[in-house]
């Protein structure tokens, strides 16, 4: 569990760092880049804690109806993967894993994998706030939507 939230932060942090270019401007990674680069780890880890027994019925149903799916989602979208879909994943499953993270002292390093989580997430939300909208041009009027 520790090792997926360090991946995960660190796999957030690493793509926005590894965009920099040589002109030193900073090339956001597309969606689809994010979830090819995040979700093997996160489905290794969220099948290792689905099977642990430090969570109670209540927290594994918070994993298995809300985290998991979450993931799932995201991931199974591949190469379709919206700046919508990490929006959701960002507004619903980042705050269930650092409730159930939070709630369980019994997951070893919780501290350090509470930290990463709190990090990771406003990492996120700042990739998916510079990731620019496709403007689409509406066609009963001929003026382009934004």
């Amino acid at each position: 569990m520790k090792r997926f939230l360090t991946l995960l932060a660190a796999g957030l942090v690493a793509s926005l760092m590894l965009g920099c270019a040589s002109t030193g401007s900073v090339k956001i990674p597309t969606p689809a880049q994010l979830a090819q680069n995040i979700c093997p780890i996160v489905n290794s880890d969220l099948t290792i804690l689905s099977a642990s027994t430090v969570l109670n019925a209540d927290q594994k149903a918070v994993l298995n109806d809300t985290i998991i799916p979450g993931n799932q989602a995201v991931c199974a979208a591949g190469s379709a993967i919206s700046v919508a879909d990490l929006q959701s994943f960002n507004a619903t499953v980042f705050p269930a894993l650092i409730g159930l993270v939070s709630a369980v002292p019994a997951i070893p390093n919780q501290g350090d994998i509470l930290l990463a989580l709190v990090l990771a997430q406003p990492i996120l939300t700042a990739v998916v706030n510079a990731i620019p909208v496709p403007v689409t041009p509406d066609p009963a009027s001929g003026v382009v939507a934004s």
